[in-house]
């Protein structure tokens, strides 16, 4: 007996489209689209930055072209003031008058000032030159005390020390004496016995 094989029934199967294959000039000029496409980019934002830096460089300029007006301008305007601050009490007679009154017051009042301050230091001087000099005096005359207290101590020594001395040297000479003397005696008398 044969046995007949069944066939398997054959999937279904989605075709595929047969993929386009391009060539190398194809590829060649895509890239270059792409690369065109990137330039014109990186070229339109290097633009933006560029208008953009000098947008903000054209203000800075402005700024600095305004202070540079406006510095001499308000420094012309503060002098113009104060040259008319210094002027006008001197227009008429009576403010001269006034303001002469004030700067000789308020001189007189420096005048003294300085005077006093120079009195009180002269005599805070003083006084520290006074206070100086009785204490040296005082040290002088301590030390004067003290060397003559010595002195008379150091003489007090030296005289009893040569009275000493010669009290001693007299007791050494009378010694001495007698036993010269002794010894004249004793001669004397071998003298005498031998005769």
């Amino acid at each position: 007996m044969a046995t007949t094989a069944k066939k398997a029934p054959k999937k279904a199967t989605a075709k595929k489209s047969p993929a386009k294959k391009r060539t190398a000039a194809q590829l060649r000029s895509e890239a270059a689209s792409k690369a065109t496409h990137a330039a014109q980019i990186d070229a339109e934002s290097a633009r933006k930055s560029f208008t953009k830096t000098v947008q903000e460089a054209r203000e800075t300029a402005r700024e600095a072209a305004k202070t540079a007006v406006d510095v001499p301008v308000g420094a012309a305007l503060n002098i113009s003031e104060k040259v008319s601050e210094l002027v006008e009490p001197w227009t008429d007679q009576a403010s001269a008058e006034k303001k002469v009154k004030s700067y000789r017051a308020e001189l007189t009042k420096t005048f003294k000032r300085a005077e006093r301050r120079g009195a009180t230091t002269r005599r805070k001087a003083t006084t520290q030159a006074k206070k100086q000099r009785n204490q040296l005096e005082r040290n002088v005359r301590k030390q004067q005390k003290s060397v003559e207290k010595q002195v008379k101590a150091t003489n007090k020594d030296v005289n009893k020390t040569i009275s000493q001395v010669q009290a001693d040297a007299t007791k050494l000479a009378e010694t001495q004496g007698k036993k010269a003397q002794e010894f004249v005696n004793k001669v004397t008398d071998q003298v005498t016995t031998l005769v």
